[in-house]
């Protein structure tokens, strides 16, 4: 259970009517002082948003117009500071909600402000912020220009929006094959991450770099500091983060050929996550190449109960489907992965083979 997360009391918080375009009309000092209020309250946050805690977080979701309202406030009324202290609860915010095109476009009204113009620091704070969303939608050109851009002009001491726009800056080159620059970038974020007060950060960052290492083949530098990562996530109680890494162990552990170690890390994982579409996969692929086909089929179909539009893994079912003889449900999954990604080859392909030997509607 969440902790608990004080709410204002009525007579601090604007009124949010039945239609939500409308806002109320105060005198600038109500204006002022109620974005002063929202914004401070979303900085005595910052931890327990840090740590996804559903209590801060629902306070948020229930707050979250007249957090709006103080953020386009503050940044037209030009409070640099206000701003500053609130956006990396908002970023964690969004990013935890799954809402971030919305949180993009809160950060993008700030950047094309007056105020995002004059101040160079806040831009780019804003920007290296910006950057972490615009990867999350897979806006890689743009992430990277963004990162780039706060990596210029961000203050030599500002070692968040610095940290930030190095790990995008990896995240992109780890997303587009480029090792190497993957691995500089990490090695840098580690080197200026502030350990305490981006310890979240540091334990993600750790568990990246041992991703580039792994598919570079350096599989012992890998797993020494996917071990450290572990370390660190459980020291901070970070169960996704946990679950994360021991999903990272188990496909270190494929790559090594160590199948009954892999199996041992996908199952850890899924007791600390059940709600784990990618590991249920990776488990589920095992269990087929052990010869579990009914159990892997049960693991498929806990990957897709979750994320039902994973190609993927609707495509593994149907070959599992395939090989129980179940040939109509295996043509009814491969259709599928079909119509929500039209020309996804493994699905084309395996619905080919199908078609060859007569399985039709």
């Amino acid at each position: 259970m969440g902790r608990e997360v004080g709410r204002c009391g009525a007579a601090a918080c604007l009124s949010i009517q039945d239609d939500q375009q409308s806002f109320p009309d105060p005198a600038p000092y109500g204006e002022s002082a109620h974005a002063a209020h929202f914004l401070t309250w979303l900085g005595t946050l910052a931890k327990p948003v840090e740590d996804a805690d559903g209590g801060a977080l629902g306070a948020i979701d229930a707050e979250l117009e007249n957090c709006r309202r103080a953020w386009r406030i503050a940044a037209r009324d030009g409070r640099a500071d206000a701003l500053r202290g609130a956006a990396r609860v908002l970023l964690n915010y969004f990013d935890y909600r799954g809402r971030v095109e919305e949180g993009l476009g809160w950060l993008q009204h700030s950047v094309d402000a007056p105020i995002g113009r004059d101040d160079a620091a806040l831009r780019a704070r804003l920007l290296a912020q910006a950057s972490h969303m615009q990867y999350r939608l897979a806006r890689y050109d743009a992430a990277i220009a963004s990162a780039d851009d706060a990596l210029e002009h961000a203050p030599t001491r500002d070692l968040d929006t610095r940290t930030q726009a190095h790990t995008v800056l990896a995240s992109c080159a780890l997303q587009q094959g480029r090792l190497e620059e993957a691995r500089r970038h990490y090695t840098q974020a580690l080197a200026i991450t502030p350990r305490e007060s981006l310890a979240h950060s540091t334990a993600a960052t750790l568990d990246n770099l041992a991703t580039v290492e792994k598919r570079l083949g350096h599989y012992d530098e890998s797993l020494r500091l996917s071990n450290e990562s572990l370390a660190q996530h459980r020291r901070l109680g970070d169960h996704a983060g946990v679950a994360l890494c021991l999903n990272n162990l188990g496909t270190l552990a494929v790559a090594r050929g160590e199948t009954n170690v892999a199996i041992e890390r996908f199952e850890a994982a899924l007791r600390v996550q059940p709600q784990a579409p990618e590991t249920h996969n990776n488990l589920a692929n095992l269990l087929m190449e052990r010869g579990d086909t009914s159990q892997a089929i049960e693991h498929y179909r806990r990957s897709l109960a979750i994320a039902p539009r994973n190609v993927v893994a609707r495509t593994n079912l149907g070959i599992a489907l395939t090989r129980m003889g179940r040939l109509q449900d295996a043509r009814a999954e491969f259709e599928e992965a079909l119509r929500i990604m039209p020309g996804y080859g493994p699905a084309a392909q395996n619905l080919d083979v199908l078609r060859r030997f007569g399985v039709r509607r």
